[in-house]
């Protein structure tokens, strides 16, 4: 009895993520029609060395567990800074095709979500912007400062302490760290993924 009480939580359990997960690919498809998304993905740079956003990824429990995971048919997007992979998505370099353009708009649109987020921790906590200058401790540290600088931003934003930023910053700061990355090589699964995804949601029939 007590081993099928276990199994039968766990069940409940998978069955909830799973609709949570749904949920959130509905809610991420209604920004711009871009397909399957259960989150976008992006690096910050906080001043102290820079890395790059694809080496990050491949060093994260990020990537560990989804390599090890049935993403159930979801993916991530992410910018070119990160390699195209079968569950990430990212723009095509030199669109050719209204496919390709309207998939690279639609994919611009729905990463916007973490842009944004990006720019509010850092205009919310200048600390985190090369404006503020260098943080002056170890990486462990830095790292943890960031967490908190996190969790504060989600406590004023649950709380309804918003804060407005405009275009103009936003892009200011995203042009920073687009200085940072350079286009990752795309992989032939990860193509093939992609322009399944062009051919069915971005291509008009002609």
């Amino acid at each position: 009895m007590a081993e099928f009480e276990v199994l039968y939580n766990l069940l409940d359990l998978d069955i909830e993520q799973r609709y949570q997960q749904e949920q959130t690919k509905r809610d991420f498809f209604n920004i711009a029609g871009f397909p399957k998304v259960l989150g976008a993905i992006d690096c910050t740079h906080v001043q102290i060395r820079s890395c790059h956003d694809s080496f990050i990824l491949s060093q994260s429990s990020i990537a560990r567990y989804i390599e090890g995971h049935d993403m159930y048919d979801s993916l991530l997007i992410g910018d070119n800074g990160y390699s195209l992979k079968k569950w990430l998505m990212t723009p095509v370099l030199s669109p050719q095709t209204a496919g390709e353009n309207a998939y690279n708009e639609a994919h611009r649109r729905t990463r916007s979500a973490i842009e944004s987020t990006f720019g509010m921790l850092k205009m919310r906590f200048r600390c985190l912007d090369r404006s503020g200058g260098a943080l002056q401790y170890s990486v462990k540290k830095v790292a943890e400062i960031f967490v908190a600088c996190c969790v504060l931003h989600n406590i004023a934003t649950t709380r309804g302490c918003l804060l407005d930023i405009s275009e103009t910053r936003l892009n200011a700061i995203n042009q920073q760290e687009a200085d940072f990355d350079e286009p990752v090589a795309a992989p032939e699964s990860g193509r093939n993924v992609r322009n399944i995804i062009i051919a069915e949601h971005f291509t008009e029939n002609e």
